[in-house]
């Protein structure tokens, strides 16, 4: 038996939600839990949020952390701190879960979806669970005698329009074949609920790159894993068609029956003046006491909840409401159909359901009061976070190394796969920030991010790139020592046949001049002089290499006389007189001997005429 008392825990809550039902849950079960609401949120990565995260951990000492939802910036001070995240995602599909953070090993995800947690195992997370959502019985039980009876509700939803003007505007400026596409979507999709009819993977490339014309967010950037189409099938489609559901299931209800809805909405336009309005209501100001005494609850589960039960229909039997829900695929493994919940599939059934149990009130409520029995029996916070911990600390038991050196090997075996046919997506993955942890504390990909960096700008000057002919980290960093024992070699003053004798070993090897030149200004005491020995060593073997290399030194060391002076002498044993002329005369204050010289050039070209 684990001493709850010695396990501390720490949860954070975000801007985003503030919902306390874990820390409570937690503490009645007698672990030492501390809750930290440090204003941080959990729509973006924030340094400064990852600090305050940090310093929480520090000051409690704890052996875990715990979120509604995921955070990466708790993720990524998690990382940092060596200890457990838990995160219980309460949104389907939480577009966080696509940031790079969410493959921190640090992580365990308990996602409510089961469609969707496979998804995110198959986008590459390691530590995803599927885990339905729950309630606090307590709470609820309180909520309920704290609140009489009072008059019963015909039909009570609760919740939001999704009216978004924005999404709107960008859906009527489409044309051709993406307004074809999208009106099909809207027509297949509205109102229908099954196995069959599904959002997902129906949007095609075409139109997510509609859609990504007019996006606040870089989703290559942002969100690295995820599909455009499946983002945009999520934050577009499966808002539109919210939307016009709801306005259409309220307004077509409202023609017979006594239809609330309660919402925090400013804009109810769309509705029929027979929909009563009232203010939206929270989970402290007698929720529960509302779901209870409506003769019918109302769900309108989004479409981008592939196959999960939202929130609602959990709070709603547990508090002994009638659930009148859209069918989703899950709630058939969860609950007995027509006996603890009822679904419908389409309006039709909808409005049949809604006319046959308003008007057979003993069976309505034996149905309310079956749901609450189930809800209240097996999916309370208790014994759902008592299975999250026991999986975690099975997997922790197993653990044999720390995060940052498990997320190493990770970064390596990237590497490794990507290297030989993506080098820019891989480039762009070793660039992120949020990889700095990992790599600064691993030599091998402290030297493959700096060779990155080189096969970036070789790239951009069209230069045989630093990754020729190597295909893994390993093998990389084995090239970059090579140029920097070869650089250090002839710093310590070799002679001058070992100093050709690199040269030419180095040219073999592919080496350009820029990943030369990276690491002379790396990795000598005094460059500057390297620049010039080295060219002078190139000189007797490629001339221009000798320039170029040279080139790359004026990056550094603007405008330096005696580096243009170099140049130009190589120019004039090569004959090429106009182009030395060129270098010298960008020499700022030339001397007499500067002058001389190129008054020498003039002659020179002239006489050539």
């Amino acid at each position: 038996m684990k001493n709850r008392s010695k396990i501390k825990i720490l949860h954070v809550s975000t801007k985003e939600i503030k919902l306390i039902d874990i820390p409570r849950a937690l503490d009645e079960m007698g672990y030492n839990v501390y809750h930290a609401q440090l204003g941080i949120t959990a729509l973006d990565f924030r340094e400064e949020d990852s600090d305050k995260v940090c310093k929480a951990i520090d000051e409690y000492k704890v052996d875990c952390v715990t979120t509604h939802d995921f955070s990466e910036s708790v993720s990524y001070a998690c990382m940092q701190k060596n200890v457990p995240y838990i995160s219980w995602i309460y949104d389907a599909p939480q577009k966080e879960l696509y940031a790079y953070q969410a493959h921190y090993p640090c992580n365990y995800i308990f996602a409510f979806d089961k469609t969707q947690c496979e998804q995110l195992k198959d986008s590459g997370l390691k530590n995803v669970f599927y885990m339905p959502l729950a309630i606090h019985s307590e709470k609820v039980k309180r909520d309920l005698l704290k609140f009489p009876r009072k008059k019963s509700q015909d039909i009570v939803f609760i919740g939001q329009l999704y009216k978004i003007e924005s999404l709107d505007a960008v859906v009527a400026r489409a044309e051709g074949k993406v307004k074809e596409e999208l009106d099909k979507s809207f027509e297949e999709l509205f109102m229908k609920w099954d196995k069959e009819h599904k959002i997902y993977g129906s949007m095609s490339d075409e139109t997510a790159a509609f859609f990504d014309q007019y996006s606040e967010r870089n989703l290559t950037t942002r969100y690295q894993y995820i599909p455009h189409g499946l983002y945009y099938e999520a934050a577009v489609l499966s808002r539109i068609l919210a939307n016009r559901e709801r306005v259409h299931i309220l307004n077509a209800l409202a023609e017979k029956y006594d239809v609330n809805f309660y919402t925090k909405d400013k804009d109810v336009s769309q509705l029929s003046n027979k929909v009563k309005i009232h203010p939206g209501i929270g989970y402290d100001e007698g929720i529960s006491a509302l779901y209870r005494d409506a003769k019918i609850n109302l769900n309108i589960t989004l479409h981008c909840i592939q196959t999960g039960a939202s929130q609602r229909i959990f709070d709603v039997m547990a508090a002994g409401g009638f659930m009148l829900s859209n069918y989703q695929e899950e709630l058939e493994e969860l609950f007995v159909p027509g006996k603890e919940i009822v679904l419908y599939h389409n309006e039709e059934e909808l409005l049949q359901l809604a006319e046959y149990y308003l008007t057979h009130d003993e069976e309505r409520r034996e149905i309310a009061r079956n749901g609450q029995e189930k809800v209240l029996r097996l999916h309370g916070f208790h014994n759902k976070l008592d299975r999250m911990l026991d999986i975690v600390s099975e997997i922790e038991k197993e653990r044999t190394c720390s995060y940052i050196e498990e997320h190493r090997k990770y970064l390596c075996g990237e590497a490794q796969e990507k290297l030989l046919y993506e080098t820019k997506k891989l480039y762009n993955f070793f660039q992120n920030p949020l990889y700095n942890m990992a790599i600064k504390q691993d030599e091998i990909l402290t030297k493959f991010y700096e060779m990155l960096y080189c096969w970036k700008n070789e790239q951009e000057n069209g230069e045989p790139t630093v990754f020729e002919n190597v295909t893994d980290a390993e093998t990389a960093a084995l090239k970059y020592d090579k140029v920097v024992d070869a650089v250090k070699m002839m710093e310590a003053g070799c002679d001058d046949q070992t100093a050709l004798d690199c040269i030419l070993d180095l040219d073999g090897c592919g080496v350009s001049n820029f990943f030369l030149a990276w690491q002379i200004n790396n990795h000598c005491k005094r460059p500057k002089d390297m620049f010039v020995k080295i060219a002078g060593y190139l000189a007797q073997v490629n001339v221009y290499c000798a320039i170029d290399l040279l080139d790359y030194a004026l990056m550094i060391y603007e405008r330096d006389a005696g580096i243009l002076i170099m140049i130009a002498n190589y120019y004039m044993q090569s004959n090429l007189y106009a182009e030395a002329l060129q270098v010298m005369e960008e020499i700022e204050n030339p001397d007499a001997n500067v002058k001389a010289i190129i008054q020498q050039l003039h002659n020179v070209l002239e006489a050539s005429q």
